[in-house]
């Protein structure tokens, strides 16, 4: 199967641009705020969902379209980090503009799923995987699980619409990879 990690990558860096330019093209700094946060968790919680379901639906489904998907899976998931960084350049902006409203228990679980996040993004390469061999499948199952639940939670703390589409969406691919998990092998 045809890798696309260039391509992938450099389409991510584009797109985190873009996402920069555009918040600060808008007309307050809380406007500026608001729309760099939105934007780039929206973007990046569609990689993440990528990365995080496209090997049980291949296992489910085994359709050919899901392969190229399922072979660049480890790009996806960097693309996820470096989208989810512009988020938090945005969060720190957040909190530089409103140290007043900032609140320190998001901050240490966000913290830790960002940790976990980037432990996972500086181990995404196959000497990572022979060095460590099962703490490598360790590590990078507890910080998927952590960063879907981290995810899932602040998505679903919120009333908007869109809030709320992306949380059944992250739900959904919850309940494919159990489906997946209790799949008979063939």
């Amino acid at each position: 199967m045809k890798k696309y990690p260039r391509t992938i990558l450099a389409s991510t860096i584009l797109i985190s641009i873009a996402v920069i330019v555009y918040a600060f093209g808008q007309e307050t700094e809380e406007l500026r705020h608001r729309t760099g946060l939105l934007t780039s968790v929206r973007l990046s919680a569609i990689y993440f969902l990528i990365a995080f379901s496209v090997g049980p639906l291949t296992r489910l489904s085994n359709t050919g379209w899901l392969r190229p998907l399922l072979a660049n899976r480890r790009y996806i998931g960097l693309s996820f980090a470096l989208m989810h960084t512009v988020h938090l350049y945005f969060i720190a902006l957040w909190v530089r503009a409103n140290p007043d409203k900032f609140d320190p228990v998001p901050l240490w679980i966000g913290g830790s799923a960002y940790l976990f996040m980037y432990l996972q993004a500086i181990t995404s390469n196959d000497y990572s995987v022979s060095r460590l061999r099962r703490y490598w499948r360790w590590l990078h199952n507890y910080s998927t699980y952590l960063l879907w639940l981290v995810i899932t939670v602040t998505f679903a703390g919120s009333e908007s619409l869109t809030a709320k589409i992306y949380t059944a969406f992250l739900l959904s691919a919850m309940a494919v990879r159990l489906i997946a998990a209790f799949k008979p092998r063939t």
